[in-house]
């Protein structure tokens, strides 16, 4: 039996991030978890384990919870009492909401209707194992392997060990997030330059020749969506016009377009305290490349959204209307009647909603830089007209020579 003295305190800082979390019942598998624990530790994994790394007299589900968001994989020890159990459900619901690598090992295999506890993302996952023949006549440490645990283990190492630093990016800017949020999501706390910049291009990352590890987090793309926004002074792909009853689908579909990296201007958000509310809606519409129209009742009998739209056909924007429910074509104005519609109203599955955030998508990708430009020389001129067509503002050398 190894010696469990020595790994006392190894866990180091809880300020420091992890290669993985370790989440178990205590009553199956604590003896197994602290032999895994110091295993992964002797081959030079940083591991989160709640034997080691809560210090005495603190808040322990707090400790717990920043455990998992620091920890760049979530290892998931399945048996009968933790698949039962609410605190480790907790845990799992957390590394599902962040979006970690879940990692689940396979030790004490339920039996009979005790499968039917089995949490749905668990069950999809590629299980490692580590089968152990439970019996509470003798000490844990003498419980008979099932299965082959060198090979269980060098198969763990090997996943820990792929797809390593876009792990370590996700679970750093997820800090970084976080910490935004708990400053009320000032712009102080967003990225900047290179590390905005790389931050964007890991959000938007392809594996071409493997499945990815992970998918970056709601918050992720909320937090580097608005660093760019930050960046650009407050320009953005799009303007979403839409009644406040449905501000549910709003949302979502903002969500769904930071998840590529596209900045979406937000009233919720975007107007600053003491800013005329007309004056700043009218803004963000000018700083916009595009302007995104929902088709509801309610929006079309909202005098807001129907000024929102004449500002829009008033400045030449691209205009793409969203069908978000069916209503009776003649309550639509004639001015957007004949464009075509990106169809919401047919979703039955995730799915279907996902192709027509994709469609939304190829709307924005044709003739791109020209909407871009279209904007940054409206707001310019917009800018050169409110200060009396100050001359100091007129395009000059290489920006009057790139105007086309």
């Amino acid at each position: 039996m190894l010696d469990k003295g020595k790994y006392k305190g190894k866990g180091g800082n809880l300020a420091d991030f992890k290669d993985a979390f370790i989440s178990y019942s205590r009553g199956d598998s604590l003896e197994f978890c602290w032999q895994l624990f110091m295993q992964l530790t002797d081959a030079g994994y940083n591991v989160w384990f709640d034997q080691n790394d809560i210090p005495l007299g603190v808040d322990f589900q707090e400790q717990i919870d920043r455990g998992i968001d620091k920890a760049d994989n979530f290892i998931f020890v399945i048996s009968p009492k933790s698949i039962a159990s609410v605190y480790c459900m907790k845990e799992l619901d957390l590394a599902i909401k962040r979006n970690k690598r879940i990692i689940p090992l396979l030790h004490i295999e339920p039996q009979g209707a005790e499968w039917d506890a089995m949490p749905e993302i668990i069950g999809k996952l590629n299980w490692i194992y580590f089968r152990q023949k439970q019996d509470l006549e003798v000490p844990m440490d003498k419980w008979e392997n099932l299965d082959d645990h060198k090979a269980g283990l060098e198969g763990l190492c090997t996943l820990l060990n792929s797809h390593k630093e876009y792990l370590k990016l996700h679970t750093q800017l997820l800090d970084k997030a976080i910490i935004w949020t708990h400053h009320q999501k000032t712009s102080e706390h967003l990225l900047t330059g290179v590390e905005r910049q790389e931050a964007h291009a890991w959000l938007l990352k392809e594996f071409t020749d493997s499945q990815a590890p992970c998918q970056p987090s709601d918050l992720h793309c909320e937090f580097i969506s608005e660093a760019k926004k930050n960046a650009e002074n407050l320009l953005t792909d799009a303007f979403i016009s839409y009644a406040s009853e449905n501000k549910a689908i709003r949302h979502e579909v903002g969500t769904a377009l930071a998840r590529f990296g596209i900045t979406t201007w937000m009233d919720t958000r975007d107007i600053q305290k003491g800013i005329n509310f007309e004056e700043a809606i009218f803004k963000g519409i000018e700083g916009a490349d595009n302007f995104l129209f929902f088709i509801t009742e309610e929006a079309l009998e909202s005098e807001w959204c129907i000024r929102e739209l004449e500002y829009a056909i008033e400045l030449n924007k691209r205009i793409i209307p969203l069908s978000i429910e069916k209503v009776d074509s003649k309550l639509i104005p004639k001015s957007i009647r004949s464009l075509q519609y990106i169809d919401f109203t047919d979703n039955k599955t995730r799915f279907d909603f996902e192709e027509d955030i994709s469609d939304i998508l190829k709307e924005f990708k044709k003739d791109l830089r020209y909407h871009h430009q279209h904007k940054v020389f409206l707001v310019q001129a917009l800018k050169w007209k409110e200060q009396n067509k100050n001359e100091s503002i007129l395009l000059r050398g290489y920006n009057l020579q790139n105007r086309s």
